[in-house]
């Protein structure tokens, strides 16, 4: 569940943002499904999200971080 809300000492639930990197670099948090990272350069891109938790640490699985990516050609 996605949350605006970021606390220091969070519970540790599986709620809180995204961060959304566009070839290794912060772009945006995401507080819900949707974000713009506006358009990019061209080439190939390297595109990935990262779920955080309230306080900021990232969120693990089985499989460690819970993230996603893709590449992309523009």
């Amino acid at each position: 569940r996605f949350t605006a809300i970021c606390l220091p000492h969070a519970a540790a639930l599986p709620t809180g943002h995204a961060h959304v990197l566009v070839d290794g670099v912060k772009v945006a948090s995401a507080y819900g499904p949707l974000v713009d990272i506006a358009a990019l350069p061209p080439g190939e891109h390297v595109i990935e999200v990262i779920l955080r938790g309230q306080d900021h640490r990232a969120l693990t699985g089985p499989g460690g971080l819970i993230k996603a990516g893709l590449r992309v050609e523009t």
